[in-house]
């Protein structure tokens, strides 16, 4: 893949002139790592990169701000979920954007493992909670059984928890396993403080949770093997979906849950696709009117690498 990855960083910083200065080198250093950061085989690992513009990022960057946040690449980032970018926050970013609106909030949360001991009590509207972790250093994903999350504020005190069977379900929902697989107790902790606020801090959250949602989806079947699941999100072309039916159709005891499985990652990879071709007409007509409908029929047909190389190319010209 080409290495000419064009982003104007000056027409951002002039976007975002008015705001926090840290906050927009931040930003930008997080961007660079993105349009540099590379996998083994010498790819780029963002390959949707050239979709951004400086103003859609400084459209992103000031919904963040919105809430009191800024998109710092740790904890808050920007991210592709079948073909749709926007914003994602982990529990920092929850726990950051409570604190601007009670700054004398106590926040505690915390995940559970086989051998804790955890109890909690609610007497008078006060909480009192005790949690012993009896073998810290040797707890495994699979030994986790549970988080909580505890919130004190001057005017109310709230406990939320979240067994295994709930964290396994709201993982099955997510847009992709990836982000779960590799950083599973932190997701457990966000799935904690996020069913907390979203159900007693609402009104102040309304932006994130609409903007985090975008990374679930209800109708993911939620009985499918893990390992068939990560399987399916990594395949990129329908060619290769198709396939992969044919390989697998016979091993799979859930029918139905794997073609409905199959089905939501064929249309991620079609709105991916047109997104990728919508932007490069944009672009072609600009730079090349007189031949641009020969080149757009061409483009069509091309696959979804050739795709974004072509489209990285024209947008360095």
């Amino acid at each position: 893949m080409t290495n000419k990855r064009e982003f104007n960083y000056k027409e951002l910083r002039e976007l975002l002139k008015d705001f926090d200065e840290v906050e927009i080198n931040d930003l930008c250093a997080y961007l660079e790592n993105l349009q540099h950061d590379k996998d083994k085989e010498k790819n780029f690992k963002c390959k949707w990169f050239s979709f951004l513009t400086p103003d859609f990022v400084a459209k992103l960057f000031k919904k963040a701000n919105s809430d009191g946040l800024w998109i710092d690449g740790k904890h808050i980032v920007i991210e592709n979920r079948g073909g749709k970018i926007g914003l994602s926050y982990n529990y920092i970013a929850y726990k950051n954007k409570l604190l601007n609106v009670y700054p004398e909030a106590k926040i505690d949360f915390d995940v559970v493992y086989k051998d804790d001991d955890f109890n909690f009590q609610k007497k008078d509207g006060k909480v009192f909670y005790s949690h012993k972790l009896n073998n810290p250093f040797s707890n495994k994903d699979s030994d986790l059984i549970g988080a909580y999350c505890v919130i004190k504020i001057n005017t109310g005190e709230f406990l939320i928890t979240l067994d295994r069977q709930e964290i396994d379900k709201i993982k099955s929902k997510a847009k992709t396993s990836k982000v779960w697989n590799e950083w599973f107790r932190d997701m457990c902790l966000k799935s904690a403080i996020k069913k907390l606020v979203s159900k007693h801090f609402n009104d102040i959250y309304t932006n994130i949770i609409e903007e985090d949602n975008q990374g679930s989806n209800i109708d993911n079947p939620i009985d499918i093997e893990e390992k068939i699941k990560t399987e399916i999100e990594a395949i990129e072309t329908i060619e290769e979906l198709n396939q992969y039916y044919k390989d697998n159709k016979s091993k799979i005891a859930n029918t139905k849950s794997f073609i409905e499985m199959l089905s939501i990652r064929k249309k991620e990879i079609k709105d991916y696709d047109n997104e990728v071709i919508n932007k490069y007409t944009d672009l072609i007509n600009i730079k090349r009117p007189e031949e641009a409908e020969e080149l757009i029929e061409k483009f069509i047909k091309l696959p979804i690498s050739e795709k974004l190389e072509i489209f990285e190319q024209l947008k360095g010209e």
